[in-house]
């Protein structure tokens, strides 16, 4: 599951090894695709599909959380993060941020 809360976003980045569904549950939102950051709204019962190697990241658009289940589909390869603890620990090496700054807040 994920949470983004009123105000916040999930940073642009990709997956090299795995694409992704989302299924909105709650709140409302806008989606960025790609270099050019190309918006899409998304509501709840929405359905979405980030391709291997897609830039993507997720934006709340009110004052309500948002919450979408997160599926990983990994293409037959090991994957370069197989936990959640590997990917926050990759994002936060990309982005020079401190792990444990980040996973305490």
């Amino acid at each position: 599951m994920v949470y983004v809360n009123p105000g916040k976003s999930v940073h642009h980045h990709r997956h090299e090894d795995t694409e992704q569904i989302f299924y909105m549950l709650e709140g409302t939102g806008i989606l960025s695709i790609g270099e050019s950051r190309e918006e899409y709204p998304v509501k709840p019962g929405d359905v979405v599909r980030i391709p291997v190697s897609v830039l993507h990241s997720i934006r709340t658009d009110s004052d309500i959380t948002i919450k979408y289940l997160c599926v990983d589909c990994f293409g037959g390869k090991p994957p370069l993060e197989p936990t959640w603890d590997a990917h926050a620990r990759a994002v936060c090496r990309e982005n020079g941020w401190e792990y444990d700054q980040v996973v305490s807040a």
